[in-house]
Parts: structure tokens; sequence; C-alpha cells
């Protein structure tokens, strides 16, 4: 059975207005403390706090998120033909999952709220991930939490593409057979499109401090589907991952009436 979320019938994971007040909600379960600097996990956990950075800009440190309720550092992941910069970054930073689930629930809020796209967890069949329709995004119950955010963001950015223009509803919704460099090309402006528009709506609903993760994410996420459509082999998506990418330029989202374009028979995110 699938869980909705912001749709007026179901419950919401945590329900709040705006950033801020997930924020206040957190503190006041005590599942963080949230300040100026940064988010800490509580009393015993290591603390997440930019100013540690000094004068080295945090958002250039991909930030790796998890469902683990520890802070951590990691490597970066080495793969052939990798960015040799790529290897010069020595950690990325894991944020604790309690934030990853409030800030999903501020997106969530808002782009209901803003602009009618529901949004529901429910059972979806791995490997693939989530589904939209027009008007509704689907996230499959199997992915992290920081998959969850990602897939709500990125997959909003799909629904604002469908709901404006026939010619990328038609891309989105045809699954590439013995794909060549042209529609590679089509697919790649397709995601970069959408992510400035997911860009666009994480900082709509206050969230400013993830750019460098969105950037870092999306890139993993169109390598990794280039990958697959050009060699049909599914490697872990986490192979390609590289911090460090180019921030994502937002782009306004154009007024815009929220339709359901398919039926859902079939999962169509990877």
């Amino acid at each position: 059975m699938s869980r909705a979320y912001a749709t007026g019938g179901g419950q919401p994971d945590v329900p709040a207005p705006n950033l801020l007040g997930v924020i206040a909600g957190l503190q006041n379960r005590g599942v963080a403390q949230v300040g100026v600097a940064g988010i800490h996990e509580p009393a015993g956990g290591t603390a997440f706090d930019w100013g540690h950075y000094g004068a080295r800009d945090p958002r250039r440190r991909g930030l790796l998120l998890t469902s683990d309720l520890r802070l951590e550092t990691v490597g970066c992941v080495a793969r052939e033909g990798h960015d040799p910069e790529c290897m010069q970054e020595p950690h990325v930073t894991r944020l604790v999952s309690a934030e990853f689930r409030a800030l999903r629930s501020a997106v969530t809020h808002h782009i209901h709220a803003r602009y009618g796209v529901s949004v529901e967890v429910t059972r979806i069949e791995p490997p693939l991930k989530g589904d939209l329709d027009g008007a509704r995004i689907f996230v499959g119950d199997h992915n992290s939490e920081e998959e969850r955010l990602f897939l709500v963001a990125h997959l909003f950015g799909h629904t604002v593409q469908w709901n404006l223009s026939a010619e990328l509803r038609r891309l989105g919704l045809t699954m590439p057979v013995r794909v060549t460099a042209n529609d590679l090309d089509a697919l790649e402006a397709y995601e970069r499109d959408a992510c400035r528009y997911s860009q666009q709506a994480l900082h709509e609903a206050g969230i400013f401090h993830l750019d460098q993760w969105l950037a870092d994410f999306s890139a993993c996420d169109l390598a990794f589907l280039r990958h697959l459509y050009s060699t049909g082999e599914r490697r872990a998506f986490r192979d390609f991952w590289c911090p460090g990418q180019p921030l994502i330029s937002p782009r306004a989202i154009p007024e815009f009436t929220p339709t359901r374009w398919r039926r859902r028979e079939r999962a169509l995110v990877l």
C-alpha cells in the first residue's frame, strides 16, 4: 500500500509548512541541533559545522548522504577515465538521515502547495527507482532517504518538462533502444534541463546548502544512465560518483497545470 505525502489525504512524513518548521520540529524532538553554523548530531555524535572548513567553500565538498544516522567521511570512488581532480578530493561528508527526511518533507510540501504536484512513497519493483505521470511523483520505498530526496527533486524537474513540452514528454516516455550518439546527447540535454528545475525547487523550499550535493548526485545519475543506455550494463550507481561537479544554474519554473499523461502500468525511472 502506498503512502501519500502532502496530498490532503495522506500523512506527511514530517509535517511542516516550510524548512524552518521542519528544523524546529527536529529540535523539539531532539533529533538534531540546528544552528546558523550547521547541523549537529545529538550529544555524543560528531558535529557537522561549516565553520570547520575554514576558507574552503563547503559546497566544493560533495555531500554524500546516507540513511545511516552517523556522520562519517568516505573517500572518492575511482573508476577508469575518471577526472583526475576528483581523485584529489580526500573526503566527502555524510549528513544525518533525519535531516534528509526533513528536507524531503519540506520539498514535498512546497511542490504540492505551490504547483499541485503530489508525492507518494510506494512499492516499486527494484531495480527501478521511481515513476511519474505528469501530476504525481512516485518514489520506491526501497530507496534510502538520500535517494528519496533526490528523486522527489529530480522527478519534479521532469514533471515540469512534461507539462510544458510535448517533445520532452515524448522523450521521457520513450525507453531508449539501440541508442545513437544523437540519442545520448538528447538524453543529456533532457536530464540537465530537469536538474535546473530541481535546483530551483530546492531553493524555493528554502534549501540552499545542498547545491553541491545536487550537482554531484545529478552528474552521477547522468553518467550512470549514459553507461546503461550505451552498453546495456547496469553498474552500481556509486561507481559513477565524483564530487566537486559544476554547480547547477537554477531555472525559473513557469506556471503549468499538472496533468496525468500516462497510466501507471510499469515504472519508468531507472
